[in-house]
């Protein structure tokens, strides 16, 4: 079921784990930082057009922002997310992204 709050999450998290501000983000997707804020506080929706930019700009399956379905991680890397609750996601993202900046 499509959830705008839970997008907007989806969303925060993706320009989070690329290290962005708002601003970043917004300008290479082609949004003003105003309607990204909106859109990452569940406040407005993405149209589809916008909804491709994130997309195409940032590698993820429209599945994975809309519905947190994670469908193009090569295996095993998709088997064991896909077996994760999608609650937990933002952690393990928090704890791959402590393991980079320490490489």
């Amino acid at each position: 079921m499509y959830d705008q709050i839970c997008v907007g999450k989806r969303v925060r998290d993706l320009r989070e784990l690329n290290d962005l501000t708002r601003e970043q983000f917004a300008e290479r997707v082609q949004l003003s930082s105003r309607f990204l804020a909106d859109v990452e506080n569940g406040e407005k929706g993405l149209s589809s057009h916008s909804l491709y930019n994130i997309c195409s700009a940032f590698h993820v399956s429209s599945d994975y922002l809309l519905f947190g379905t994670l469908v193009n991680l090569p295996s095993p890397w998709g088997e064991i997310m896909a077996q994760i609750p999608s609650q937990y996601h933002g952690l393990i993202r928090d704890i791959l992204k402590a393991f980079m900046k320490h490489e």
